[in-house]
């Protein structure tokens, strides 16, 4: 696990890490997602630290997600089927960094080779079996209750 002082990215998944992983739908039929305001925080806390964000997701619906990252300042996100290692290995070569010096919070399956490839690597405490073993870090509180704040601020920022 890398020293937290060499983290210059910080990237996470967004359904089960920025929200609870639930899918909700309006009667006509559009999604709705639910996000915390303490994980916000937290992503404002990296930046007046020098650590950028990205958001990464396989999710369906890029809207709502980009919305979310535009009112946070993230300009490194993606939505869509890509490997997600393939989009972070773009995204480090780009910033002429390594991925030594990435942190990433994941949940699930497709989540894993990215955690494999980072220099620290966590999960939020209702991640995946899989992914709870191959963590640096399970933290203490659920996906979409505060888990990027409480990695931000025990580990990350400490």
């Amino acid at each position: 696990m890398t020293n937290f002082k060499d983290i210059k990215l910080l990237v996470t998944d967004v359904d089960g890490v920025m929200t609870d992983g639930g899918m909700y739908f309006t009667s006509n039929g559009d999604e709705m997602k639910r996000f915390i305001a303490k994980d916000g925080v937290a992503i404002n806390m990296c930046r007046d630290r020098g650590i950028e964000s990205g958001i990464i997701s396989h999710g369906h619906h890029a809207g709502i997600v980009e919305t979310r990252a535009s009112v946070l300042g993230i300009t490194r996100v993606y939505v869509g089927k890509e490997p997600k290692i393939d989009v972070l290995s773009n995204w480090v070569d780009a910033m002429g960094i390594n991925m030594n010096q990435v942190a990433y919070i994941g949940d699930d399956l497709n989540d894993i080779p990215v955690m494999q490839a980072v220099g620290v690597s966590a999960c939020p405490s209702d991640g995946s079996k899989a992914v709870k073993r191959i963590a640096d870090i399970v933290l203490e509180t659920n996906g979409g209750h505060g888990c990027i704040r409480e990695f931000v601020e025990e580990y990350l920022l400490k």
